[in-house]
């Protein structure tokens, strides 16, 4: 629900029209509320922003003013989909007004629409994503896409360091990906742990064999982990369920 204050300031700095003012503010709510039920929320912030260009549009209506032309440059970088939904959306004003709005119009109201969209499926990533532990695995043979199928399978997002050597690299990605655990194999029992102990800090455990004994690191609170080659989905699978239990 938008206060009035919200509609009031707007209207004030705009210095809208006493005549247009009630047509103004049904059809701006109710392209809002159009634009609701497709899917396209706005936040306290931008839904201002979006009713700010509303309300202009119904004074330049009025005046009979235009906007300038946006260019191609511009109007091939704006979703279809935002575009589609502007057109959608503005329709009323258009039968209201008897008038068709230009290319500019339309295409200014589709840049808040694409924003909003954005926006939406960013935060609904970030839900997504919320309470998946990141592993990062590094191997020094450049293998680990079977622990990685484990991470994925139990629930967690798992990036493969790629290449030789990349157990060494693991402090430096777990960095990067601001990951949850790391884990690294080689064949004397994790050094790329102990390496990202050193330079980062990452609280660590090497010379694991087992997954049991990665299980209990993990319940001990050591985030980067070291095994000898052991490339299995299996252990990928519990080490994640193991982060999930005592973070969960």
């Amino acid at each position: 629900m938008i206060k009035r204050e919200v509609i009031e300031s707007i209207e004030e700095v705009l210095k809208i029209d006493d005549s247009i003012k009630e047509e103004a503010e049904t059809y701006s709510l109710k392209v809002l509320d159009y634009l609701n039920e497709k899917g396209v929320s706005f936040d306290e912030n931008t839904v201002v922003g979006f009713l700010n260009h509303l309300f202009a549009m119904f004074q330049r209506l009025e005046k009979d003013e235009k906007l300038p032309d946006l260019g191609d440059e511009i109007l091939d970088q704006i979703d279809p989909k935002a575009i589609g939904l502007a057109k959608d959306s503005l329709k009323m004003i258009e039968d209201l007004k008897q008038v068709t709005l230009d290319k500019a119009e339309i295409a200014l109201v589709a840049i808040h629409i694409q924003n909003a969209l954005q926006e939406s499926e960013k935060e609904s990533e970030e839900e997504k994503n919320m309470g998946r532990p990141i592993v990062v695995i590094g191997d020094r043979m450049g293998k680990g896409q079977h622990v990685a199928d484990g991470v994925v399978k139990a629930g967690g997002e798992a990036y493969t360091i790629p290449g030789m050597a990349a157990d060494m690299k693991l402090g430096d990605v777990m960095k990067e990906k601001n990951a949850d655990l790391g884990i690294s194999f080689c064949g004397s029992g994790g050094a790329g742990a102990l390496n990202a102990q050193n330079k980062h800090g990452y609280k660590c455990r090497y010379g694991m064999r087992s997954i049991e004994e990665g299980e209990k690191a993990v319940a001990d609170d050591i985030v980067a982990l070291g095994f000898g080659f052991m490339d299995k989905e299996e252990l990928g699978e519990r080490i994640v369920k193991a982060w999930l239990k005592k973070n969960q």
